[in-house]
């Protein structure tokens, strides 16, 4: 090989190489502002879901909403939902906002039917409800799991706007979960109860 043709080869790998870095710069700068829309939407979304629901708890005698009561879940899959607590007592109160699936009903509900503190219940078998008391065959295992904050702080006439992330199990049973969340601010009665569904499909 001449020293002409090595000079034209060590020219056109340095071209290719300017070409692939060029490319490359691109293709970062393109997905770096692709990604940044997407976050601002979702940013925008989001504080307009936040917005309905301290809307809705401040033109209403509710306690506790959703954002959605009608969740739909893949096996194995999770969503991330939004949930509003109004303090309408007339001091500071801690809210305890327990998470972990109940499977047994008398640990959930009194005597009376009613539930007796924070935690959520799921059903696949739900006869319903009736002035807070709730009636039916709870979960033997917990086959919906949630995460959210333990608990949160708000003064007299706050609103919070919290995430809650629901997940189906793998082996969650393809089937509509009745399911109730309550919270308490003193660890023996229901602040607020809120009814919602769960749909594994």
């Amino acid at each position: 090989m001449t020293k002409k043709a090595s000079l034209n080869l060590s020219i056109n790998a340095i071209v290719v190489l300017i070409l692939a870095i060029t490319m490359l710069g691109l293709g970062l700068g393109f997905m770096k502002t692709m990604f940044g829309q997407a976050v601002g939407e979702f940013e925008n979304v989001a504080g307009e879901m936040k917005n309905r629901i301290v809307d809705e708890l401040e033109s209403s005698d509710e306690r506790l909403t959703f954002n959605n009561i009608e969740i739909d879940l893949k096996r194995g899959g999770s969503k991330d939902v939004f949930f509003g607590l109004k303090n309408d007592e007339g001091n500071e109160k801690t809210f305890t906002i327990t998470t972990d699936i109940v499977t047994d009903i008398n640990s959930f509900v009194g005597a009376g039917g009613q539930a007796t503190g924070a935690g959520v219940i799921c059903f696949t078998n739900f006869e319903g409800h009736n002035s807070g008391k709730i009636m039916g065959d709870a979960t033997n295992s917990p086959q919906i799991k949630f995460n959210t904050v333990k608990e949160r702080f708000l003064e007299a006439g706050d609103i919070a706007v919290l995430k809650l992330n629901v997940q189906a199990t793998s082996s969650a049973e393809l089937s509509t979960f009745s399911c109730a969340m309550a919270t308490s601010h003193d660890g023996t009665s229901v602040y607020a109860i809120k009814y919602f569904n769960i749909n594994v499909k």
